[in-house]
């Protein structure tokens, strides 16, 4: 998730595009807080590169997301929410068959859980945890939207 994330912010950056946005603000911030929360650095503790790869790199797309509210004045929409939880269903479906025909291949582990204890474990054996986590995630974006309606309506997406 964190790479094809890193990949649409640099690409939102880069177009200013809309669908890019959202992607990034709801898929990519999403998996980038959770992700803070809840690191898997595996071996490479401080002071290694790896380390400061990992924590540089999530907090950037947070970055980049919070640039483009302020600066560019970009938005949200409630059917935001469900189109990228649509497009990340069929990312995933695309990944699962990557994985499914690549040997020892696990990449947004969908064949089975990390090998470290993660909240992958609360959320039952594969691949019931796969429906769990599309769930979780829609949750997770309608949350983020709720925020930032809250926060809109407040006045504190608004430029100086």
């Amino acid at each position: 998730m964190s790479s094809i994330t890193w990949i649409t912010a640099v690409v939102m950056l880069l177009t200013k595009g809309q669908r890019w946005f959202e992607i990034t603000f709801f898929a990519g911030v999403g998996s980038a807080l959770l992700t803070l929360v809840t690191p898997d650095v595996g071996n490479f503790g401080f002071p290694h590169f790896r380390f400061f790869h990992f924590f540089s790199t999530h907090a950037l797309v947070i970055v980049a997301v919070v640039y483009m509210l302020f600066v560019h004045r970009k938005h949200v929409f409630l059917r935001s929410v469900f189109r990228v939880w649509v497009y990340l269903n069929v990312y995933a479906a695309g990944v699962f068959m990557v994985n499914w025909f690549v040997p020892y291949a696990n990449y947004m582990y969908l064949m089975e859980k990390p090998p470290s204890p993660s909240p992958f474990d609360w959320f039952g054996p594969w691949p019931y945890y796969i429906f769990v986590l599309q769930a979780v995630s829609l949750v997770v974006f309608l949350i983020m939207y709720g925020v930032y309606k809250l926060l809109k309506k407040s006045g504190s997406t608004r430029s100086p």
